[in-house]
């Protein structure tokens, strides 16, 4: 909601100005602002989306080596639709943090974007291994499905979605 969006902002600035050199509170606003404009609760599109950017940089400017200020930038890019530029920070990620479920999550979201389907579900299956019971999982069946849509392999499409919409709290 626009309002739980205010507040989570209000908080991650607040954390920003007690510790300017805190990278994770830069790329937690970036994210933030990333699901705003998912959400279609952007108030001004161009704004958020150049506040974004600026945010998920900074935090990788931080933290190079932090893996979740490098899957941030890699969303970030990907809503941009920097499809490229956002492989290269999820696969940074990866390097990072091999067992993080969320940057092979990340890649392979970021893979079926480019094009590189097998690769995309090796890289999605991972982050299913890594945590099959992610509060998250839904999303990583949704993005296997949609990558399977895309290779027009229509079989593990549906098998993915029924799986994906299986889980309480899916919401695509």
């Amino acid at each position: 909601t626009r309002q739980n969006s205010d507040e989570v902002q209000r908080l991650y600035r607040s954390a920003m100005q007690l510790d300017p050199d805190y990278a994770p509170a830069y790329s937690g606003l970036a994210y933030s602002l990333c699901l705003e404009l998912k959400d279609g609760i952007a108030t001004d599109s161009q704004n958020v989306e150049l506040q974004m950017l600026e945010n998920a940089q900074q935090g990788v400017r931080l933290d190079d080596g932090n893996p979740w200020c490098q899957v941030i930038l890699g969303r970030a890019q990907q809503q941009l639709q920097e499809y490229d530029a956002a492989v290269i920070a999820y696969r940074k990620a990866v390097e990072l943090c091999p067992s993080s479920a969320k940057a092979h999550f990340g890649l392979g979201f970021g893979l079926s974007t480019t094009g590189q389907f097998e690769k995309s579900i090796k890289s999605l299956n991972r982050a299913i291994e890594l945590s099959p019971r992610d509060p998250m999982s839904w999303s990583f069946h949704t993005v296997k499905a949609l990558t399977y849509i895309y290779s027009g392999d229509l079989e593990n499409a549906a098998a993915s979605s029924a799986l994906s919409s299986s889980f309480a709290n899916s919401n695509h």
